[in-house]
Formats: structure tokens, sequence, C-alpha cells
């Protein structure tokens, strides 16, 4: 089966709705999934309008943060070539992005077919 933007929409909406919960353990999860979702967008996993249409990028709480956070990532000069490096990764020592990239796909794919989160994570 083939992810689509649709399901990586649904899966960032599911990530959103998540993110007090996930601030429990990380407490940047609003800057880190911010970070996650302009990353996604500079790979066409979801398009723009994802965010810039978001019905809660103005409501001021932490699911707004997370993307406003992307929307100034996406919108930075050179902002999808600077994506690149979102995650500070910029040696030799961190894994190559298309290593990172089939990971993350593998993840989604695996919660999109479990609807597991514990099960995504040990596969």
């Amino acid at each position: 089966a083939v992810v689509g933007q649709e399901d990586v929409c649904r899966a960032m909406d599911n990530l959103l709705g998540l993110i007090e919960d996930l601030e429990l353990d990380t407490p940047q999860a609003a800057k880190v999934l911010g970070r996650f979702i302009a990353r996604a967008i500079a790979d066409d996993c979801l398009p723009p309008s994802y965010v810039r249409k978001h019905p809660l990028l103005n409501d001021h709480d932490k699911p707004s943060k997370a993307l406003n956070r992307s929307l100034t990532l996406i919108d930075m000069k050179g902002g999808m070539v600077k994506l690149d490096n979102v995650w500070g990764c910029c040696s030799a020592s961190c894994l190559p992005l298309e290593f990172a990239i089939t990971k993350i796909r593998q993840l989604l794919e695996e919660y999109l077919c479990s609807a597991d989160g514990a099960e995504a994570e040990r596969c």
C-alpha cells in the first residue's frame, strides 16, 4: 500500500491532536512537530496548503504553535533547501537524509495500518 498525501495529512492531524500528551515526555513537542511538518512539506509528503489553510493555524494553542513553526520554516528565504538540515545534521556522522525519510515513511505506514503507536514504534 502506498501512503498518499491525504494519509500523511491525517497522521499529522492526529499528532497535532496529541500534542499536549506528547509534551509530557517531550516538552519541545510543538517545536519538533513543527519541524517535522515543515520537512514533510519539503519532501512533498504534505502540500504547503496543509499549514497555510489549517483550521488550527490561528488558534493560539499548542497545535497552532507547531503549525506556525512549520510556516516560519517553509516561508524563510531558501526555506526548502535549509530544511535539509532542520534536525541540525550537517556532518558525516549523521544519518543520511534518504535513510531518515525511509524510516519515517515506514513508521507512518505501520501506524496507518495498525493504528497502534506502540506497534509502529516497535517496527
